[in-house]
């Protein structure tokens, strides 16, 4: 493209920005040598009613680490993490003008305005205040690039944040729309790691857990569970479980591997409610060929390991290994004997 086209390029989007009024100053010197300053705003500011902005985190080498969506007319936001071994995400977190409501990925646990090992904020305005690195900031137009078929307008700036480890300052180029004043794309550096930021208008609707609010992670999580027992029950090896209710014993939850080669099934029992009292590994031995032969006798030969807090019997069932372990202060039972009412998954009345 030569220079002429170039600045034709460059005062057609001056003139569209103009057009929709967007927070956009460009001196009237900029065709005699000087570049358009730009105002970044707020990414709330920008979002148009009825819609809501999904902000997303990938690393350098394109892993999606997590992602929010922003309702700012409805005052809420949702936090999915997604860093997690355990599918569908590692904590799903809701925020509203009245505090926050996180569910755990692993144990579906749903718990209210604290909980989780995040840096997530406690209500909707603590939040959404740590998704925008520019705004604010009056920044020289450096060029023009295409993003996702569409021109933008090409920003650096910076920004000092403070974490556990002190201050640090990240260096950002930032890709800036000019017909809503988004910034898009967001390249960012510490000097040390880089990540990528991408901003997106659209309906809440379009997206996976958009319209959630708080109350509504009890039912998210009935349905999660509903779902991993209802894998569980089709994969191609064989899957086990304690009879529900038996002895007192009922299932908190149940946490399948990423590839549904391992499951874990956590019990509480009625003397202790919310606290492990048996759980239940299994694995694939067609996905685990090194598996330890020791640990692979039938439950009839297997040992029994422990002290005076817990048991461990480790054994083999088919093309599964399986290992129980009882915590003595919450059963009189041993781990020998709740591995011997293990049942098929399908029969052990979990449904």
């Amino acid at each position: 493209m030569t220079r002429k086209h170039k600045l034709m390029t460059m005062a057609a989007l001056v003139f569209v920005a103009a057009a929709l009024t967007i927070a956009i100053y460009v001196p009237q010197e900029v065709f005699g040598g000087s570049q358009p300053s730009i105002v970044i705003q707020s990414t709330v500011e920008l979002v148009p009613p009825g819609q809501v902005v999904r902000i997303t985190h990938t690393t350098d080498s394109g892993q999606l680490t997590d992602w929010y969506l922003v309702d700012p007319h409805d005052r809420r936001c949702v936090h999915v993490i997604a860093e997690s071994a355990c599918p569908p995400f590692s904590a799903l977190l809701v925020f509203d003008d009245s505090g926050r409501s996180s569910l755990s990925g692993l144990t579906l646990e749903v718990r209210e305005d604290s909980g989780l090992d995040t840096p997530a904020a406690d209500d909707y305005e603590e939040a959404v205040s740590r998704l925008d690195t520019l705004a604010g900031q009056t920044l020289e137009q450096l060029g023009v690039e295409e993003v996702n078929g569409e021109l933008t307008w090409v920003v650096k700036g910076e920004k000092t944040v403070t974490g556990d480890s002190g201050d640090r300052t990240l260096y950002v180029t930032g890709y800036v729309d000019p017909s809503t004043g988004l910034v898009v794309r967001e390249e960012v550096s510490d000097g040390s790691e880089e990540f990528l930021v991408t901003r997106e208008l659209g309906y809440a609707s379009s997206w996976q857990y958009g319209e959630i609010g708080r109350s509504d992670l009890g039912t998210v999580a009935a349905s999660i569970r509903t779902e991993r027992i209802d894998a569980m029950s089709d994969l191609p090896w064989a899957t086990f479980a304690l009879p529900e209710g038996e002895n007192g014993l009922s299932l908190m939850w149940l946490a399948p591997s990423v590839d549904s080669d391992y499951c874990r099934l956590e019990y509480e029992s009625s003397v202790a409610p919310g606290e492990g009292a048996v759980s239940v590994v299994l694995r694939n031995l067609k996905a685990h060929p090194d598996y330890p032969l020791e640990l692979l006798q039938p439950l009839a030969d297997a040992r029994v390991e422990g002290s005076n807090d817990f048991q461990r019997i480790s054994f083999r069932l088919g093309d599964t290994a399986v290992q129980v372990l009882v915590v003595n202060r919450y059963t009189e039972l041993s781990a020998r004997d709740w591995a011997g009412q293990l049942l098929p998954l399908e029969d052990a009345g979990l449904r």
